[in-house]
């Protein structure tokens, strides 16, 4: 459920979360990560592509949550992408 009343400032804050939570290796936070991503990507475009930024800035960590990350959240975004 998206709550469209919200601005994306509510959601640009987590941003600065995330990163710590992202060098994590924990199963829950890899899956509740990347729901998250997902949700707020759902947004609009311009949350979409800091979501893909973030998950491209990710990568250099080289963990298993990057690659959880580039194969669940940035795999669908993209193909969803190109869908529509």
């Amino acid at each position: 459920m998206i709550n469209k009343d919200l601005s994306d400032e509510e959601f640009e804050v987590f941003f600065d979360v995330f990163p710590e939570i992202a060098r994590e290796n924990n199963f829950h936070l890899k899956r509740g990560l990347s729901r998250a991503l997902l949700q707020i990507a759902k947004r609009n475009e311009q949350l979409k592509k800091k979501v893909l930024n973030f998950i491209e800035s990710v990568n250099k960590y080289n963990n298993d949550m990057a690659s959880w990350l580039q194969e669940e959240v940035a795999y669908y975004l993209i193909n969803e992408s190109e869908k529509a």
